[in-house]
């Protein structure tokens, strides 16, 4: 009876301190009611999760803080700086190397502008033609037809539109010299070579 009595005795003692420690986890699901339940919530939708004592005192928050735009923006672009510098120290096995890359580049980009320029000076020559065949009316003191009209207008728009692709060409030249630069730099400083 004694044995029986401190078991008992024991067991309402122990028993107090189990339930102290026990955990509570708490947490919304999708439609944003509340939930409580003493396991892990096993809905991939769970949100708000929270680890709470027996008082029902938050100890901890199972869920990941939700970055701000700009954070996002920033870790972004450390992993981009990261990768491009893997890729500079992994792919080219020392500056000259880079060099003869980025010269391809350069080389590909120069050939496009030449062919850019030269299209421009062949629609300008065609223009100029089509310009004389509706002077020559004009100085007749006729109507130009508008077969020759049309053609003009169209020649015009060709140019503007080979005038705006150089200029894009021109622009993506100049900033791959800059990047090429920085590059290089870079490349530098991985290696330290400076």
């Amino acid at each position: 009876m004694r044995l029986a009595l401190l078991f008992t005795l024991l067991a309402l003692l122990i028993l107090p301190a189990t339930a102290q420690s026990t955990r509570v986890y708490k947490w919304q699901d999708e439609h944003g009611n509340v939930h409580y339940s003493d396991r892990l919530p096993s809905d991939r939708t769970a949100q708000n999760r929270e680890v709470l004592n027996a008082n029902g005192v938050r100890i901890n928050t199972l869920d990941t803080p939700q970055l701000t735009p700009m954070a996002a923006a920033q870790r972004q672009e450390l992993l981009r700086n990261a990768q491009r510098d893997t890729a500079l120290a992994v792919t080219f096995e020392n500056e000259d190397a880079l060099r003869r890359v980025q010269d391809e580049r350069i080389a590909v980009l120069r050939s496009g502008l030449t062919s850019a320029r030269a299209n421009i000076e062949r629609i300008q020559a065609s223009l100029a033609q089509h310009e004389g065949d509706a002077n020559a009316y004009i100085s007749e003191g006729k109507s130009v037809p508008a077969p020759i009209r049309i053609n003009l207008e169209r020649v015009r728009q060709m140019l503007a539109e080979q005038e705006a692709e150089t200029a894009k060409l021109e622009q993506r030249y100049n900033e791959t010299l800059l990047e090429h630069r920085a590059e290089i730099e870079r490349y530098r400083e991985l290696a330290g070579t400076r």
